[in-house]
């Protein structure tokens, strides 16, 4: 029913946002050890 579409879509919404802060972190400590290099 509706309640099932609005779950679904809220669990994308969660494991896309986790995806997104995982990228972001592994990102900053790439971005750090090149900083970190030079």
């Amino acid at each position: 029913g509706i309640l099932e579409f609005f779950h679904h879509q809220l669990k994308d919404i969660v494991e896309y946002a986790e995806l997104k802060t995982v990228c972001f972190q592994n990102l900053r400590e790439v971005g750090n050890a090149c900083c970190s290099a030079c």
